[in-house]
């Protein structure tokens, strides 16, 4: 019966494979983080866009409130000074993904390597046992070939042997 295959560096593949798996959740840690802020920054645009349009019809109305319009136009300027920060947020977290993803690349080089070493010593493995087993069956081939011979041999000495004993 075959030895089955053991990879000796199984352990350290499977904790490669958690790095690596570890590190695909920080990458999609930061991309979710950047999708967030385009949300929030789409959202405020939209809402920039209604307070604007409503101050327009404001300052075109007979009696435009100015408290009304100082402060719509304040709270415009707070949203835009959240979509600069905003911004600001998305060029770290960007960068943070860049590393993120570097992180990434290598964790997944390491798996590949042993992924790789796994598959050349499985490949060295199987064809050892196929060497194993052409050397079992040659030996068999060489047993039966001279059980035959020594039957043979046998059955020519009893023929000799007998045919001695009647020839006289």
């Amino acid at each position: 019966m075959a030895r089955r295959f053991h990879f000796r560096l199984q352990t350290l593949m499977r904790v490669r494979e958690l790095k690596e798996r570890e590190a695909q959740r920080g990458v999609a840690a930061h991309v979710a983080e950047l999708v967030e802020l385009d949300e929030l920054d789409a959202i405020a645009r939209r809402d920039i866009h209604d307070v604007h349009t409503q101050l327009l019809r404001t300052q075109q109305s007979d009696t435009p409130e100015t408290a009304d319009l100082t402060r719509g136009r304040a709270w415009i300027a707070q949203q835009q000074r959240q979509i600069i920060e905003r911004e600001m947020q998305r060029k770290t977290v960007q960068q943070q993904l860049a590393v993120a993803q570097q992180k990434l690349r290598e964790a997944r080089t390491q798996t590949r390597i042993l992924e790789k070493l796994r598959e050349r010593r499985l490949e060295q493995h199987l064809q050892a046992a196929k060497r194993r087993e052409r050397l079992v069956e040659a030996e068999v081939a060489r047993q039966m070939y001279l059980r035959r011979a020594l039957e043979s041999v046998s059955a020519d000495a009893d023929l000799g042997s007998h045919t001695q004993v009647h020839g006289d």
